[in-house]
């Protein structure tokens, strides 16, 4: 049967994330079984490193501090909130798409990813979905970067270019709304219909 392993003692020092120590001891209480509230702080107490900050905030509490596992973990988290996360924008996850890139004597290269074999081209396709589907856009293009090419700055512009030619393109075959430009368009239709038949009377003279 597989040992359970137990977590790391902790300091309180500023490199350590107190969040992952507190849900280590949660889950190591939960695998074991253990169901007394005195075992359970006496658990903690054995994972608090001797002489550290947080040793010294533990032997500041008071005994209703410390009589059951919910006023400890009350207590921790008061003394070591929880560090807020920045989440990316839609607009991070934009700029990470813009700037990904497949160098071109990569693509069909073998890597090795989190200990996994793999091609290259499927991991940037993978990467390219991800970062699809967490910046919101439809679709992406593949750039695949040649060596020896343009500039990156060169590259972007082109790529703001052929952006922007697109976009004209789109206006272009929609319907114009400018009034000015309807009745142009109303009086050159009117210009090309065909004038009513004139007849000429023969003149007569005296």
């Amino acid at each position: 049967m597989a040992t359970t392993p137990t977590p790391l003692v902790f300091s309180g020092n500023d490199n350590e994330n107190p969040q992952n120590f507190l849900r280590e001891v949660e889950r190591y209480i939960q695998l074991t079984r253990i169901t007394n509230e005195a075992t359970k702080v006496i658990l903690f107490s054995t994972f608090i490193s001797a002489g550290s900050q947080a040793d010294i905030w533990w032997g500041g509490l008071t005994a209703q501090q410390t009589a059951l596992w919910a006023a400890i973990k009350a207590v921790f988290e008061t003394q070591w909130p929880a560090i807020v996360v920045a989440a990316k924008s839609t607009l991070d996850y934009q700029k990470e798409l813009l700037t990904l890139r497949l160098k071109e004597d990569d693509v069909g290269e073998r890597i090795t990813v989190v200990g996994i074999s793999t091609w290259s081209h499927l991991h940037y396709h993978g990467c390219l979905q991800k970062l699809v589907q967490d910046a919101g856009v439809a679709n992406a293009p593949v750039i695949i970067h040649r060596q020896g090419q343009k500039g990156e700055g060169e590259e972007r512009e082109g790529e703001s270019a052929e952006l922007e030619a697109r976009q004209a393109g789109e206006h272009a075959d929609r319907p114009s709304r400018d009034p000015a430009s309807a009745n142009a368009v109303r009086n050159d239709r009117t210009s090309q219909q065909p004038l009513p038949h004139h007849h000429e009377y023969p003149t007569q003279t005296s």
